[in-house]
């Protein structure tokens, strides 16, 4: 018998051609708002790191896709439960590599056009300069996005494990590892070193602390994946 496909990997065949053509949407936007504010007036730095709160919503949404409704889906085709945890955990992984390294090429296109044009796309300082700050921003965003997508999938299990009322409650819980790493990114609160609000200070040991939760959430995801009742599919 041929075996079946890795949910992860399905999962993400079926999304990655969405998230390619938003982002290419995303890239025409954003060159036609460039060139809006150019006619009015002066572009001072970059229009591209406006965009970057856009995909980690879209990585939360793929979060609530692949949360516990889809298990009873699954497992009525013959996967088990630690297939789907597996599959979630893969598809999540996929996609936010994905999305960041399409983060990236959109810096890199500014950076580009930006340097024909003779404008800075950050104050004082090339983000894309060297190997060791792209890599840094590269992880920043990979951290950010795998942190969401995690968040979307723990908020929508709680509700379904436990219902709305202690889903609610642990709603805060659940989102505060993409919080944290939004907030280790860019957010002065946590460094106080920021270039036009990205943090080049966060390295390895800042980007642990949401990469940890994030860990510490995929275990919640796994608890609840068992605890979920499997109601069987009727039709009315």
């Amino acid at each position: 018998m041929k075996r079946p496909p890795s949910i992860g990997w399905w999962l993400t065949r079926l999304l990655g051609p969405l998230a390619l053509g938003l982002w290419a949407v995303l890239v025409v936007v954003v060159a036609l708002i460039t060139i809006a504010i150019g006619s009015l007036g002066e572009v001072t730095s970059s229009v591209w790191s406006g965009a970057r709160w856009l995909p980690q919503y879209f990585l939360l949404v793929l979060g609530v896709a692949v949360s516990a409704p889809s298990l009873r889906v699954f497992v009525a085709h013959g996967r088990t439960r630690r297939d789907v945890l597996v599959g979630g955990v893969v598809h999540g992984a996929l996609m936010s590599l994905l999305v960041a390294v399409l983060m990236m090429v959109g810096f890199g296109l500014e950076r580009f056009a930006f340097g024909l044009a003779g404008v800075e796309q950050f104050s004082g300082v090339d983000l894309l300069g060297s190997a060791g700050s792209t890599a840094t921003l590269f992880a920043q965003f990979l951290v950010l996005y795998l942190a969401y997508f995690v968040a979307g999938w723990l908020i929508c299990s709680g509700y379904v494990c436990f219902g709305g009322w202690i889903g609610t409650a642990i709603l805060p819980v659940a989102i505060l590892p993409a919080l944290i790493a939004e907030a280790v990114s860019w957010r002065e609160s946590i460094t106080g070193s920021l270039v036009d609000g990205f943090d080049l200070i966060a390295g390895p040991g800042m980007l642990a602390v949401p990469f940890g939760l994030t860990l510490l959430s995929l275990v919640a995801i796994a608890a609840m994946l068992r605890r979920a009742t499997i109601a069987p599919l009727t039709i009315r």
